[in-house]
């Protein structure tokens, strides 16, 4: 079932971020290519500019996608893709977009088919109804402060928050009271990579990790990693089988490692 792709991309997506088998991913990116192709050569195809997103992401580096894959790093096809994207309508580019160092050229500000904050409200929907991309896009807006310039963000960063006149005094003790926000901020970050890792996205898992570590929170690290293990995503098999070796407990530690794709 599909929550914001269409069907047909909702499937090749699944192929390459839904899994690790190497074999399975490169079906799924040539799939897509395919129906770049077909654009190309003129004919519609429904959530196009979604397809140049997905496409965008994987050209984009192995820190994008999950290194086993051997998808081919390209940054001009990545910058040229994303901005393809945009133009063709596609929301979740321009989150991605944010989060690309100088994808937003003033051109393509100029270009934008919507406003940011659009932008951020239609993932939102998609990240409600259970899409495992948006749900990891909307993390990535709190989990790097994109949060601040989207007011529909800054509304969901601010709910439950007091009133006014007790921020007010709240800010007479501002750093205690900036820890507690920043902590609720990445408790949203945190759900919300949460949802998009049971959802399927199995790079999610590696993000989460990230907000433990910083935390130095090492027993939900420590799960974070034995769930992503579970799921295969490679780097945290490696990591789970260091746990295990560190442990003493040898079989299982060879059970992880071995388990790693070549």
């Amino acid at each position: 079932m599909s929550f914001y792709f269409t069907d047909q991309i909702q499937q090749s997506f699944n192929k390459i971020f839904h899994q690790c088998n190497k074999d399975i991913a490169w079906e799924g990116k040539a799939e897509l290519d395919a129906l770049v192709k077909l654009d190309e050569e003129g004919q519609k195809i429904p959530g196009i500019g979604d397809v140049y997103a997905i496409l965008a992401r994987v050209y984009s580096g192995p820190q994008f996608t999950w290194i086993e894959a051997g998808f081919p790093e390209d940054d001009t096809k990545a910058y040229s893709y994303l901005h393809t994207a945009i133009r063709k309508g596609s929301a979740i580019a321009i989150l991605q977009a944010m989060r690309t160092s100088g994808a937003l050229t003033p051109t393509i500000e100029k270009e934008l088919p919507m406003t940011k904050d659009q932008a951020f409200q239609r993932v939102y929907e998609g990240a409600q109804k259970g899409c495992s991309y948006c749900a990891y896009a909307i993390a990535n807006v709190f989990q790097w402060g994109d949060y601040h310039i989207l007011p529909s963000a800054q509304k969901v960063a601010n709910e439950g928050e007091p009133s006014t006149f007790i921020r007010f005094l709240k800010g007479l003790f501002v750093q205690a009271d900036q820890r507690r926000f920043a902590n609720k901020i990445t408790a949203i970050a945190q759900q919300w990579l949460r949802k998009s890792a049971e959802a399927g996205l199995v790079i999610a898992y590696r993000n989460l990790r990230i907000t433990y570590v910083e935390q130095n929170n090492s027993v939900m690290e420590e799960q974070v990693i034995f769930e992503g293990a579970a799921a295969g995503l490679p780097l945290m098999m490696y990591l789970a089988g260091d746990i295990c070796k560190s442990r003493g407990e040898h079989e299982r530690a060879l059970e992880y490692l071995s388990a790693v794709p070549p």
